[in-house]
This record gives structure tokens, C-alpha cells and sequence, in this order.
């Protein structure tokens, strides 16, 4: 089974003040209603060619699993993120490996227009 990959996902500026106060170091989420995209001029934090990336419709719920590493979620210090390329304000790592999803759901926010695809990501 795969264990400690991570995926990179990115926040944003304009949105940073609306997922600021829910995400906290060192605690497991489940997050719905993202887009995951491919990373395209070698602007990644991890070795995962795609990312997440955090919409205003995206929903972030803390969970507890005792299956999930307790440091599953780490921030990168804002030195890391000064060094690197420009584009990234504020960024999130994930592990986990795909237990679930869910392909062409209707999002229920954009009035039918744009698909979906829904997952959880667990760490064994």
C-alpha cells in the first residue's frame, strides 16, 4: 500500500481570509469541491505532478482517523515559499492515498454548468 505521498494544494490570495481560520498544522481534513490540475512549469512543493487547488465553493471538515498520520498536514514556512517561484502565497500538503471517489457530480453551487469530481484521501 502506498504510504507518504503528498499532493500539493494551493489557496489562493483572494481566498486565503475565507479558509484561513479552518485549516490548522497537524490535523486531518476531508475537503470537497476543489480542482485538481497538473503543475506546469515545474512550480511544485511536492513530487506529485498535479495539485489542488481551493475554490470558494471548496468545503474543508475536520475529521478524526486514527488510520491518518497525526502529521499528515504541515505548512511550508513562509521562507520556502519566499525562495521559490512566484505565484504561491499560501499552500497546503496533503497525504493520503485515494479510497473514494465520485466522477461527473453536478455541483450544486454553479447552477448545473461545471462537473465535479469528489474523493477522500486516507494515509494507511
Amino acid at each position: 500500500m502506498l504510504q507518504g505521498n503528498k499532493i500539493q494544494a494551493t489557496i489562493f490570495p483572494h481566498l486565503v481570509s475565507r479558509f484561513a481560520h479552518l485549516i490548522k498544522e497537524n490535523y486531518v481534513y476531508v475537503i470537497y469541491y476543489f480542482r485538481v490540475v497538473e503543475h506546469c512549469n515545474g512550480d511544485s512543493f511536492s513530487p506529485d505532478k498535479h495539485r489542488i487547488l481551493f475554490c470558494f465553493e471548496t468545503v474543508i471538515v475536520s475529521s478524526y482517523n486514527s488510520s491518518i498520520d497525526h502529521y499528515g498536514l504541515k505548512f511550508v514556512s513562509s521562507n520556502e515559499i519566499l525562495t521559490r517561484k512566484a505565484g504561491f502565497n499560501c499552500l497546503v500538503d496533503a497525504i493520503g492515498v485515494l479510497v473514494f471517489y465520485q466522477i461527473d457530480l453536478e455541483d450544486p453551487l454553479s447552477d448545473g454548468k461545471t462537473s465535479v469530481v469528489k474523493f477522500e484521501l486516507a494515509d494507511w
